[in-house]
């Protein structure tokens, strides 16, 4: 018998020559997919940055935790003040955030997210990292701040020989500050201050403008130095310092570090000028950088000087204005010819300017007119107006204008036409009706 052998033939699907995918994703995908996943993740595990507001209420004080819509996550009343300190510097004493009541993660900046409305006496015990538990002097509850206050003046003094300056150890300020208490202040008051510090420790403790020690006391800074003064310099050059001082109603431009190291090489750059409303002047020092211009200090030039007694006037005032010496003005001696340039131009010489006085009749009178004789200015120096009263005889009133002339402010003058006015007054007899002298 034959066999008979079949075999199965199953078509098969047309072929795809084309490069199959290995299965990879585009980069620039990658790097979107990697960056939304960090969004998330920063979004759900990053703490929420907070302001903290502190008010007191009764015998507490309530802390409120809001958020940067100013939306309020949480509130917190306490009695006790190291349970107070201790939620204040949490970010500082844990190293990381806290968790609200409804699991939210908060955290803050010590120095600049917390308001103390009025326990900014506080402050001190917050910002700085060796407080790490309420100090022994402060009370144990919140309501026994808020006792008895007492006034307390201090001053604040710079120590030259712990500088870094000064000891050519550093380019900034360090401890070399120190808070002056009088000699009525509490010794244990004395204990807690009077120690070498930095300008930003000095601002953190006098800034709030109270203190606590067994008590508050309500703090006045004694400050006498003038701005720009050799021993106001060094205050002037730590902006922690000038800050606490600004608050303190005491505002003080910066300087840079050291210029009270190099007061001797200080100089001033002075300019003036003279127009009718007087010397104007202004100093620059080349050390800081400041400018001396009190414009609302007015000087005159005084017409009866000569040109050597009106130059040492205006560099007296200069000088006595600077609080220095001659010697201390840049470039002197051009200085000096600037000057005498202006005081010529203003007639000034051997003798005192050379005026002209013109008598000029009014209603119920007359005025003397005192006007600078000069090719280059025209500028009237005085206007002096006299009444004539009712009943006055010619004898009183050529009294008054000759006494004038021959021993009173005219005299002093140089009038270079002494005849010419002495003719206008005497016209004044024939205008004016006067009465028979006895």
């Amino acid at each position: 018998m034959n066999h008979l052998r079949a075999t199965r033939f199953t078509q098969g699907k047309p072929s795809d020559t084309r490069p199959q995918p290995d299965g990879s994703v585009p980069t620039s995908i990658q790097q979107r997919i990697v960056d939304s996943l960090k969004r998330y993740v920063d979004k759900v595990t990053s703490p929420i940055p907070v302001k903290l507001q502190l008010e007191r209420k009764d015998d507490t004080c309530i802390v409120t935790f809001s958020d940067g819509n100013d939306d309020v996550l949480q509130d917190v009343e306490l009695e006790s003040v190291p349970d107070l300190i201790s939620l204040l510097r949490w970010p500082m004493i844990h190293g990381g955030p806290m968790y609200t009541d409804a699991g939210q993660s908060v955290t803050w900046h010590v120095f600049e997210d917390i308001e103390y409305s009025d326990m900014d006496f506080l402050r001190p015990y917050i910002i700085y990292r060796d407080t790490r538990t309420a100090p022994e002097e402060l009370p144990s509850r919140i309501y026994q701040f808020f006792g008895p206050s007492e006034d307390l003046t201090v001053e604040i003094e710079h120590v030259k020989s712990v500088c870094p300056l000064s000891l050519q150890k550093g380019n900034e300020h360090g401890e070399c500050w120190q808070i002056i208490l009088y000699e009525s202040a509490p010794r244990s008051l004395k204990y807690q201050l009077e120690n070498h510090m930095t300008g930003r420790k000095v601002h953190g403790l006098l800034a709030s403008g109270r203190i606590w020690n067994e008590k508050l006391f309500e703090l006045r800074i004694s400050f006498d130095y003038r701005a720009g003064s050799a021993e106001c310099l060094v205050f002037q050059e730590d902006d922690w310092i000038r800050r606490l001082l600004r608050g303190h109603g005491i505002n003080l431009p910066s300087v840079p570090s050291g210029s009270y190291l190099k007061t001797k090489e200080e100089k001033w750059v002075v300019e003036i000028a003279i127009n009718s409303e007087g010397v104007n002047w202004d100093a620059m020092s080349t050390l800081t950088g400041r400018r001396f211009n009190r414009f609302d200090i007015i000087f005159k030039l005084d017409f009866t000087n000569d040109f050597e007694n009106e130059l040492s006037r205006i560099l007296e005032f200069i000088t006595k204005s600077l609080e220095i010496t001659t010697y201390e003005i840049k470039d002197f001696t051009n200085f000096e010819e600037r000057l005498t340039y202006e005081l010529e131009k203003w007639g000034y010489g051997e003798s005192s300017p050379p005026c002209e006085l013109f008598v000029e009749l009014l209603d119920a009178g007359y005025s003397l007119i005192l006007k600078l004789k000069s090719a280059e200015i025209d500028y009237e120096i005085a206007n002096v107006i006299y009444q004539i009263v009712k009943n006055a005889t010619w004898d009183e009133v050529s009294e008054g204008f000759y006494d004038a002339f021959n021993d009173g402010w005219i005299s002093q003058l140089n009038i270079t036409n002494p005849d010419e006015a002495k003719e206008q007054f005497n016209e004044i007899q024939n205008i004016f009706e006067f009465s028979e002298s006895d």
